[in-house]
């Protein structure tokens, strides 16, 4: 029996740790610094910046170490910034807002060359072949609900008794 519901746990694990369909393939998981040219990545993070253009739009990103589900995760590790575009869509920049977890497949195009204040960076250009925006984060919600006549009987108008 014990073997049982430890096949049903893991098995139902497993199935909630799979990889959306766009981006479930054979690619090379790395941080953005370790790209190289022709290089076809998964890759993902937090959007910095989105750039529509003419042809394609472009998301400056600042990569995250990916979970098994392929999301990027929370908190402050980082794999370095890289530019990721899709050519002929247009992504809007109000939905592809500032903070929002993308993570997407393609090919490293090339190296750009930017400055993050006065300071030069060189980031991987990455070609997007496939684009998954994860819902937004949300703080939960705590309601904490009093019982009827709190502290009832022990404490009442002239203290605890």
């Amino acid at each position: 029996m014990t073997r049982i519901s430890t096949l049903l746990t893991i098995a139902v694990l497993t199935g909630c740790a799979s990889v959306p369909a766009p981006l479930q393939g054979n690619y090379t998981v790395i941080a953005a610094r370790e790209a190289e040219v022709g290089n076809q990545v998964r890759i993902g993070g937090s959007v910095i910046e989105t750039t529509p253009t003419a042809d394609a739009t472009c998301l400056e990103v600042l990569g995250k170490p990916l979970l098994a589900s392929a999301k990027p995760r929370d908190g402050d590790a980082t794999e370095g910034r890289f530019l990721a575009c899709k050519k002929g869509n247009f992504l809007d920049p109000e939905v592809f807002a500032r903070g929002r977890a993308v993570t997407l497949t393609g090919t490293v195009e090339s190296f750009v060359d930017e400055r993050i204040g006065d300071a030069p960076y060189r980031m991987p250009k990455i070609d997007v072949a496939e684009i998954v925006l994860w819902p937004e984060r949300t703080e939960p919600t705590i309601i904490v609900e009093h019982p009827p006549f709190w502290g009832w009987p022990f404490c009442g108008r002239y203290g605890c008794w």
